[in-house]
């Protein structure tokens, strides 16, 4: 597997890409050249998103094991509601992005933070 520092930089830039995400949705909310565009790429990541996990693939882009996989479909829904949203030109959809971001962030720190503090608690005498 991976070193943790290259598992840093690569969960690093996840969380980035999906930070600039939203901000080019929320940057092309406005444009009506790029606002369905935004939407068809959505889509299609949603798919993608879709496609992976009903065929359960657990392996990642760069061959490291998907510890998310059971979120893929939650990321998907968040993936097509933007792009819904973003066809009606309802203001606030790039915002449904933003909150996709944050359950990945919270998804991080769960697995991260949570669960090894957890594993590490003593009993109380």
């Amino acid at each position: 597997m991976f070193p943790p520092w290259v598992v840093c930089l690569l969960t690093l830039g996840c969380l980035i890409t999906r930070a600039m995400t939203v901000v080019v949705a929320i940057l092309v909310a406005n444009d009506p050249l790029f606002r369905p565009l935004a939407a068809i790429l959505a889509v299609l990541m949603a798919a993608g998103l879709v496609h992976a996990f009903a065929r359960n693939n657990k392996v990642g882009v760069f061959g490291g094991t998907v510890w998310w996989h059971h979120l893929r479909l939650v990321h998907a829904l968040g993936y097509m509601l933007y792009a819904i949203l973003t066809l009606l030109e309802v203001s606030w959809a790039p915002y449904v992005l933003a909150v996709d971001l944050f359950v990945a962030f919270a998804a991080l720190f769960y697995k991260k933070v949570i669960l090894p503090a957890k594993s590490t608690d003593q009993i109380p005498v």
